[in-house]
């Protein structure tokens, strides 16, 4: 489901006027739970929303719980996510998309997965339809523990047969030799054998720097190998910004990317302390295909029920 947070968002306690203060309308996706698991389970899945974007904004973030007025289940209110899901994403933007943003993509899922790991925790089923797309380039991973309803993975014959005899994806003959090393050491049998996600991120971050800032002769001692690639990647992003400037010429910058300010609202990602103990429901939300007016909080470290959220105390 879409909503609005016709109140905005809560997102710090005004200690002069006692109250929370609110932060504009925002468009949000509504989540509702479609499994059997306790309601203990599903605090606790809002709640690691909750703590893993506290410290990392590669993660999806959870702005509170609400419920189906219709079914009574709980759902969990996220950030929307305007450009859908990864893979939705690659279907309709793959064909102007440079290595220099790939690896932008790519080293922020690193660093997801790695603040994920460093919280002792796994996220067990990372794929294409579990990380969305928040902006250009901004990617967001969600369903940590997937409560939710599983996608038919197994419908596929032929993809039952792959996974039987182990058979792996074909690695097109275009991707550089130093990508396709990367991604073979991740389909290692050892799981103990294959990188860790800082390992990963640390890679796919200098791939990254290379291509976006020129700082290529840092890295010269990577071996000839990781040489071979940043210039295949530059010849590759030369030929789509010199495609992309035949095509549109009005609508690109130097770059060959898409003319889009980019900004961060540093008071959009403040979070007090009293928000990593406690998630609220906010007052209204309005949408097509519901209605929802709630105002209770939860506390998601007992489960107990408190009142009325515009005056909780912290």
């Amino acid at each position: 489901y879409e909503g609005f947070l016709t109140k905005g968002y809560i997102y710090k306690w005004n200690v002069e006027e006692k109250k929370w203060d609110r932060k504009g309308e925002k468009k949000v996706a509504l989540k509702k739970s479609n499994s059997e698991q306790t309601n203990e389970e599903f605090f606790e899945e809002a709640k690691r929303h909750n703590e893993f974007y506290i410290d990392d904004h590669s993660l999806m973030r959870c702005y509170g719980i609400t419920k189906d007025p219709t079914s009574n289940k709980f759902m969990i209110v996220t950030t929307f996510a305007e450009l859908g899901t990864l893979s939705e994403y690659l279907k309709n933007h793959f064909g102007r998309l440079i290595w220099a943003w790939k690896f932008k993509i790519l080293s922020s899922i690193a660093k997801g997965i790695r603040h994920i790991h460093e919280n002792n925790y796994k996220h067990k089923d990372l794929h294409g339809k579990n990380i969305v797309m928040y902006e250009e380039y901004y990617p967001l991973i969600i369903d940590f523990g997937n409560p939710f309803e599983e996608y038919s993975h197994y419908s596929s014959k032929s993809l039952a047969i792959k996974i039987i005899s182990g058979t792996r994806p074909k690695i097109s003959e275009k991707i550089p030799d130093y990508i396709k090393k990367l991604i073979k050491k991740c389909w290692v049998e050892n799981p103990d054998d294959r990188p860790s996600a800082q390992d990963l991120y640390e890679d796919l971050y200098k791939l990254r720097e290379s291509l976006e800032n020129g700082k290529f002769n840092n890295y010269d001692d990577n071996g000839d190998d990781f040489s071979k690639c940043i210039n295949e990647c530059i010849d590759y992003d030369n030929k789509i910004k010199s495609l992309s400037k035949n095509a549109n010429p009005s609508s690109t910058d130097d770059s060959g990317q898409e003319s889009k300010p980019y900004s961060v609202d540093k008071e959009s990602v403040m979070l007090t302390d009293s928000r990593q103990q406690y998630l609220y429901i906010s007052d209204y939300f309005d949408t097509t295909k519901m209605t929802l007016n709630q105002q209770e909080g939860l506390n998601l470290d007992n489960g107990k029920k408190m009142i009325d959220t515009e005056e909780s105390k912290p």
